[in-house]
């Protein structure tokens, strides 16, 4: 049997990590790039410092590579999409750029690229489908962002499809995504993330931007890291195919408030939050981004079959012990 190898960017990340973990899972050979951040160690893993701005590196962790999973990207919150936009464009660009055009040099047979669901226009209540990214503009609040994403995603259609020896490419669009190993920290953590932290720490009153009747879907990271796998799986194992795109969600599309009162709710199962009852306010004032996002899910599962098993309460339950674990019951010793 001939040993394929795996490649994961931004493997200490909170997907890059959890993509490396259910590729291990999987008995495979996996590269792990890192660049600001202490990689975990791993005996199966060969981990590698590199800088995907630059042209040599991205060579460099692709010699030999089989299938790249692109998860390295400069990510944040709503506070930054909003108030420091630009944020997440030049790197993410460059990256995105010099890392496709890596992969091809080297014979890459699937690039996996990690996009987001702001590159959908505003949808309102109903569910965006994967065709629904090739028509229309996205939300104005997630203008620089969305067209990042869009921009990349039409370098990897050219890749796979304009090319004489093109490169398969696989598009994976998540929804809103948490877990272990996010970012807590409250410059740059998304809203779960946030929240755990203050929660953690009990703070009262609990600020949340927005109204709480915002509309989301979440997905937990491990649920999404299998999706991910599956689909380049499936794109490898049928020859005639050169390039997918996949809406990967839970499909349990929920108010903010009622993450907030699950995130309670799982915290006063710890002893020493029993007693929290803070006051939660909802303030509209703060930055926020689009009031619905709902994701399609029909092609991912009727093609592949896949369906979150982790519901939202499971999923914030495991990361609130990842958080206390690892980060409060650290800081507070």
């Amino acid at each position: 049997m001939t040993t394929r190898n795996y490649l994961v960017t931004g493997d200490t990340g909170l997907i890059g990590s959890h993509v490396t973990d259910e590729l291990v899972r999987r008995g495979y050979p996996v590269r792990g790039t890192h660049f600001t951040s202490t990689p975990r160690h791993n005996v199966l893993v060969e981990h590698i410092d590199a800088d995907l701005r630059n042209t040599e590196d991205c060579i460099r962790v692709c010699e030999g590579i089989d299938y790249v999973y692109m998860c390295a990207a400069v990510t944040s919150g709503a506070h930054d999409i909003v108030n420091n936009p630009l944020f997440h464009v030049t790197d993410n660009i460059v990256m995105n750029a010099r890392m496709l055009n890596a992969a091809y040099k080297c014979g890459v047979k699937v690039f996996t690229f990690i996009s987001s669901s702001s590159v959908y226009p505003d949808m309102g209540a109903t569910a965006s489908r994967e065709y629904d990214a090739w028509d229309g503009i996205p939300h104005e609040k997630y203008w620089w962002v969305a067209w990042m994403k869009k921009f990349a995603e039409i370098l990897s259609v050219g890749y796979a499809t304009r090319l004489d020896d093109e490169m398969k490419v696989c598009i994976v669009r998540p929804s809103n995504t948490y877990g272990p190993r996010d970012k807590f920290d409250p410059q740059h953590s998304h809203f779960i993330a946030n929240k755990i932290r203050e929660i953690g720490t009990k703070v009262d009153p609990l600020v949340v931007w927005g109204t709480g009747d915002e509309v989301r879907d979440y997905i937990y990271v491990k649920d999404l890291a299998r999706g991910i796998v599956d689909v380049s799986e499936y794109t490898d194992d049928h020859p005639q195919i050169k390039f997918v795109d996949f809406n990967i969600a839970s499909g349990n599309p929920v108010k903010i408030r009622d993450v907030v009162d699950n995130m309670l709710e799982v915290a006063r199962r710890h002893p020493g939050a029993r007693g929290y009852y803070p006051e939660i306010v909802y303030d509209d004032t703060k930055p926020t981004t689009i009031p619905i996002r709902i994701l399609d899910i029909s092609c991912v599962y009727d093609i592949l079959g896949f369906k979150a098993n982790y519901s939202i309460k499971e999923g914030l339950a495991e990361t609130f012990e990842w958080y206390r674990e690892h980060i409060l019951m650290p800081y507070n010793t």
